[in-house]
């Protein structure tokens, strides 16, 4: 297909997106099985080369250069640009400007932060002449979750079987942390998020759903993550009261009151065993460590809470710390501007849809709810493929709602429409 038929495609935004997304899910695939990572997490693994290091970003910036060009030929046929630079169109190139002067000035690594806004940024500004059609991501995060799932089981059964380690494993510990195709069990477990929800709304018959959701649900129970796995219950909770409150309201009361009453019970069961003190003594450093950030943030002067700092601080492990510290005061109220902002917009957004694109809203939105809730106490930010589905996902409640049926028949007027003047 000739570049330029590409570009004046109705369906390339689609095609855009689901670019992005293939590499955000399947790029971190080589960790477990060549043992890269980080040495300072795993005596078993060694560093990521610098070529996998940047490599992501050569892949999406290729993506995002395709997008450059489709802009460059509208500029040519149309002689005009975006005319809406309302919400997201505006917040989102002043963020990413200030997170690449962040990134020049500060030894933080917001680099993949600043990244992820350019890559919304680049949804968002092509949302006047493109057509989104998001509900060709939920087969794909459908098949990422049985695949998920299914390299869960094998990192489980080579750990029982040979003592294979993943990134987050020591050796004669309880702390064997798994974390699927991503090998990173915070990160993971934010994921699931978006999982539950997908496996929960995309397999077709009734015990398919309710397989496919018990597996991610203990796949996130093998993260060990505490925090992430607290933020997605809160956000898969948040979300599934708001969907059945008005018309099932007994029932999300029987059900909620049962989970809490089952949670309550099988803490009083295992809190008071042998192994779950003896986690919990393992756990003392990082709990010590999340603690720091906020003598991180006592520390810092009025002038760093404004614009940042560049001293060259230890990043700290709560997300808004660590936003405050490197981009300022300034830098952090964008950010929560951007991310309420998409989880209000995507919740309008689910209601004047339906069917796969309502899902896949509604996915979207529980993800955003559990990363913000997350930046608590972890700095998803800066964290690849996290922070490019956080970015993806507000750029795309900027974007009209896409009904197939109607927008795509539309579409093909229009392009036949401007086909002679081109």
């Amino acid at each position: 297909m000739p570049v330029t038929t590409l570009l004046r495609d109705s369906r390339f935004a689609t095609w855009l997106i689901t670019g992005i997304t293939l590499v955000g899910l399947y790029y971190l695939a080589y960790r477990y099985p060549f043992r890269i990572n980080s040495k300072r997490t795993s005596s078993t693994y060694s560093d990521t080369p610098v070529v996998l290091q940047y490599g992501k970003y050569v892949v999406l910036l290729a993506v995002c250069g395709l997008a450059c060009l489709a802009l460059l030929d509208i500029w040519r046929h149309q002689r005009r640009l975006p005319r809406d630079w309302s919400g997201g169109v505006v917040w989102f190139p002043v963020l990413s400007a200030w997170a690449v002067f962040a990134w020049l000035v500060s030894r933080d690594d917001v680099l993949t932060f600043a990244f992820a806004v350019f890559v919304a940024a680049t949804i968002v500004t092509l949302r006047e002449f493109y057509r989104s059609d998001v509900s060709a991501l939920l087969p794909i995060f459908g098949v990422f979750a049985i695949v998920a799932v299914i390299v869960d089981a094998i990192q489980v059964l080579l750990f029982f079987t040979t003592g294979r380690l993943p990134a987050l494993g020591y050796a004669h510990s309880l702390s064997v942390r798994f974390g699927s195709l991503l090998d990173d069990p915070n990160g993971y477990a934010i994921l699931c998020a978006l999982l539950i929800v997908v496996a929960w709304v995309w397999p077709r018959r009734p015990w398919a759903r309710i397989g496919l959701t018990v597996s991610v649900f203990v796949s996130l129970l093998l993260t060990q993550s505490f925090t992430g796995a607290v933020a997605t219950c809160v956000a898969v909770s948040i979300v599934a009261v708001a969907a059945y409150w008005s018309s099932h309201r007994r029932t999300v009361l029987a059900v909620g009151g049962g989970l809490i009453a089952c949670g309550l019970a099988a803490a009083a069961l295992i809190v008071p065993t042998h192994q779950f003190q003896r986690l919990l003594q393992q756990k003392q450093g990082s709990i010590e460590y999340h603690g720091e950030s906020l003598d991180v943030l006592f520390g810092l002067g009025w002038r760093a809470l404004l614009h940042g700092t560049n001293t060259g601080i230890e990043p700290p492990e709560s997300g808004y710390v660590s936003l405050i510290a490197h981009l300022g005061a300034v830098g952090f109220v964008l950010f929560l501007i951007v991310g309420i902002g998409s989880v209000v917009r995507l919740r309008r957004h689910v209601l004047a849809s339906d069917g796969t694109v309502r899902s896949v809203y509604v996915a979207a939105m529980t993800f955003q709810i559990a990363f913000l809730l997350a930046m608590i106490n972890l700095p998803p930010h800066r964290v690849f493929p996290l922070d490019i589905f956080f970015f993806t996902f507000a750029a795309l409640s900027s974007v009209p709602v896409f009904r197939a049926s109607v927008d795509a028949a539309g579409a093909v007027a229009q392009n036949d429409a401007e086909e002679p003047a081109r």
